[in-house]
């Protein structure tokens, strides 16, 4: 029959069916199942198991929710699925194969397993007798069977086709005499073993540390199990390593009927220390002794030790270190504290006091009445101290200091006389040393405190009061050197320096050490040029000082002042500072009007002072 046979005048898509016994031609929505439905397999009960549908040229499958397990291509079906050439439909004892699959047309083609549920088959067809003048026989179809009588005949088929078919047993191999000797062996070693496992006894295994393997050299069998080690009788070497550890054994004798016992201690391997010292040459000791040098590597034991490092011209350090052992390295970085001093001797500030101390007491004996030459005095000094340093005496030669006072206790020519000619006789008897060490300090501290007092009044008692403040202002370097002397001494008794504190935890107390340092540094010239200015300042004589900041500016730039040694560019910022100061009294001098001139006053103590003139 060809498709154009088969299709209707009025259809439009079609499903054609191909069964055991012939074609069939559906619509757009034919059934699959048991009796009732328009294809009919065999294995299903009455219903519909699934149903072809068609929307938009694709033709899908969808399960009807029937109590019956449908596959899909292998897969149980549980939402529609498209149908496409060569999938297969697995519906009880049925295959529904998809042959060709088109916008408008789905030929399906059905395989039953077992028997055919949609045609009889042809052999089961019934002859009508006929009566007599019949000449024509009729041959009917017998009724179709139903879905019980279909299940039953699948069901003798199912049991048929089980009973015929018998796996196929493989052909028994033979016995041979090879096969029978290594069965004798094996028996034999599995007895062997057992006897063995029977003849084995327990020693209990004391170790550290627990995770330390164990070995039994010399020994055929031995076992490692929990916490016992398993042994023949007989004398054994039970030994324990590890790594980073020192291996250790002992020797035990294993009987039976008798508890054995194998205790192991591995000692920890010693550690490395790594000790940095910051390239200073220093002398390891641990535990009192010596062990090597630094900065280098040295060996030490486990455990906690006591580390010195010493070295020259340093405080020694001592820390403790608790060594790890078993072969680590570890690291130790020790900051040297030095023991000793840094002295910086240079001529010229030394040169420059004892000048302006000469000009200083010069003038201070013009005070107390008795004027000398200032060039005479200084030729003096400076030959006699020249004189002094050809003959090997590193100390400059001085003018007294404290003139008034010395006056005020009888001290005259013959007094400078009779101290040189005793210097020089203590000197050549070299016995300076045990007047040192016979007169106390303390005992020279009356004198000095004595004159200090008389200069101190003096330099308020014969100036105008006006300039008090610029007294005031000269000390400031002097205290700020003084305060910065007693820091520095301070903190080197306790062992440590500035530069070890720092900065930072000095100002947290409100020790301002940079600024001491800078006020201090060449306080003589410092003191003398901030009296000066102030001097100017409070005389209003704007140019004079402009003058000596211009020149206080200069100094400090080359490190006279404020600076720790003569270079360039010592203190910068201080120069600029002072800069700026001659700038602003410069122009203070050009914008002051004159003043009228001053009515003589008497100069005595404490008699009021005129006017000052400005320029």
């Amino acid at each position: 029959m060809t498709d154009g046979a088969l299709a209707g005048a009025n259809s439009y898509a079609q499903v054609r069916v191909r069964e055991p016994m012939g074609d069939r031609i559906l619509g757009e929505t034919p059934t699959i199942g048991g009796e009732g439905s328009d294809i009919v397999v065999p294995g299903v009960g009455p219903g519909e198991a699934v149903r072809i549908e068609r929307g938009r040229g694709v033709w899908t499958v969808h399960s009807t929710g029937y109590n019956v397990r449908v596959r899909f291509d292998g897969r149980l079906i549980t939402s529609p699925r498209d149908l496409r050439r060569h999938d297969v439909l697995t519906i009880g004892d049925a295959q529904v194969v998809v042959t060709d699959v088109s916008r408008t047309l789905l030929r399906l083609e059905v395989c039953h397993l077992v028997g055919n549920a949609t045609v009889s088959p042809a052999g089961a067809v019934s002859l009508i007798e006929h009566a007599d003048g019949d000449e024509d026989l009729l041959i009917e179809a017998p009724r179709a069977a139903t879905a019980i009588e279909l299940q039953d005949a699948a069901e003798k088929a199912r049991v048929l086709a089980a009973s015929r078919v018998r796996p196929l047993r493989p052909p028994r191999p033979a016995r041979t005499r090879a096969f029978w000797v290594r069965l004798a062996a094996a028996v034999v070693a599995a007895l062997v073993v057992v006897g063995v496992i029977l003849q084995l006894n327990p020693v209990a295994l004391d170790i550290e540390p627990k995770d330390a393997r164990v070995r039994v050299p010399g020994t055929l069998v031995s076992l490692h199990a929990g916490g016992n080690l398993w042994l023949l009788p007989g004398s054994h070497v039970v030994r324990g390593e590890h790594d980073g550890y020192v291996p250790a054994q002992v020797d035990i004798d294993v009987k039976h009927d008798v508890p054995a016992m194998a205790r192991l201690r591995l000692a920890k391997l010693p550690g490395k220390l790594r000790i940095d010292t910051t390239h200073i040459a220093a002398v390891v000791s641990i535990d009192g002794e010596e062990t090597g040098r630094a900065p280098g590597v040295v060996t030490v034991p486990a455990g906690v030790h006591t580390i010195l490092l010493r070295a020259p011209r340093y405080v020694d350090y001592i820390t403790s270190v608790d060594i790890q052992g078993a072969g680590a390295s570890q690291d130790l970085k020790a900051v040297l504290q030095p023991s000793w001093g840094t002295i910086q001797i240079t001529a010229i500030p030394f040169g420059i006091y004892d000048l302006v101390e000469a000009i200083d007491n010069v003038e201070s004996a013009a005070v107390a009445g008795d004027s000398f030459p200032t060039t005479r005095v200084l030729t003096a000094d400076g030959v006699v101290s020249l004189i002094g340093c050809l003959m090997g005496n590193p100390f400059i030669n001085a003018v007294y200091i404290g003139h008034p006072g010395w006056k005020s206790m009888g001290g005259r020519i013959g007094y400078s006389a009779a101290t040189g000619v005793m210097v020089i006789l203590l000197s050549w008897l070299g016995i300076i040393s045990v007047m040192v060490s016979l007169v106390p300090v303390v005992a020279i501290s009356p004198i000095l405190l004595y004159i200090a007092m008389l200069i101190g009044a003096q330099s308020f008692q014969e100036t105008p009061k006006s300039h008090a403040p610029a007294i005031i202002l000269a000390l400031v370097p002097h205290l700020a050197a003084w305060g910065k002397l007693q820091i520095d001494g301070a903190l080197h008794a306790a062992g440590t320096s500035v530069a070890a504190v720092g900065f930072d935890k000095l100002g947290n107390e409100g020790i301002l050490y940079q600024g001491l340092q800078v006020m201090g540094d060449g306080s003589i010239l410092g003191g003398l040029m901030l009296g000066a200015i102030g001097v100017f300042v409070i005389d209003r004589n704007f140019t004079k000082a402009s003058i000596f900041s211009l020149a206080a500016a200069a100094m400090t730039f080359f490190g006279f002042m404020h600076g720790e040694k003569i270079g360039f560019g010592e203190s910068p910022v201080m120069a600029v500072s002072y800069l700026g100061v001659a700038t602003v009294l410069f122009a203070c001098a050009r914008s002051a009007a004159p003043a009228t001139a001053a009515m003589p006053m008497p100069d005595v103590h404490g008699a009021p002072e005129p006017l000052p003139a400005a320029e």
